[in-house]
């Protein structure tokens, strides 16, 4: 028993007319007909009655329709709760800093901007920054002392605060850098 085979059940017991619900599901009235005898075969159990051109469900066929209703509403539910994490696993961004201070305005920037993004913030020491974002634990991080060239991270070097001589290092997995955040965000990030 497939997903097919109880769509097209469930659209013939409806409309109780295979013609009807083949050209509904666009698909050729043999091959209907076929997916539910296959369907009644593994069932071991006749879903319809005949009655002139139409077709009727008997009770087996009654008792099964409420059965593939709820399956094919469970299916239903289980892909747009798929959907639903992918989005917010899409949807998150994890900054890691160990110069807290700089970081709501960060985050305002990029809520501003991109109001469909949650941001996880965190804070982590130098050494564990780097590591977060080569192994993916941080999208984004924000760092001082700068960290040295690495080809794996893209970096950029800033300086908030001129007078206290603080030099930072924005750090972004190449991944997200170029898709999550805005090109105008970005570049306020970077500038």
């Amino acid at each position: 028993m497939d997903f097919k085979q109880l769509q097209f059940f469930k659209r013939t017991a409806e409309l109780e007319h295979m013609t009807k619900a083949a050209s509904d599901m666009s698909v050729s009235q043999p091959y209907i007909s076929r997916t539910i005898s296959d369907l009644e075969e593994e069932l071991g159990s006749s879903l319809f009655d005949h009655a002139g051109r139409s077709i009727i469900l008997n009770s087996c066929g009654k008792a099964f329709y409420q059965r593939a209703i709820n399956i094919l509403n469970e299916i239903e539910d289980a892909k747009k709760e798929l959907q639903n994490i992918n989005q917010s696993h899409e949807k998150q961004v994890t900054i890691v800093t160990n110069v807290s201070q700089y970081i709501p305005g960060i985050i305002e920037l990029i809520s501003h901007s991109n109001p469909e993004i949650r941001i996880r913030q965190l804070s982590a020491k130098r050494h564990e920054i780097i590591r977060m974002i080569l192994n993916g634990e941080a999208d984004f991080a924000l760092c001082s002392p700068p960290v040295e060239d690495n080809a794996e991270i893209n970096m950029v070097g800033i300086s908030f605060n001129p007078s206290s001589f603080c030099i930072l290092s924005i750090m972004a997995k190449p991944s997200i850098s170029g898709s999550m955040i805005s090109s105008s965000t970005r570049s306020n990030l970077y500038a």
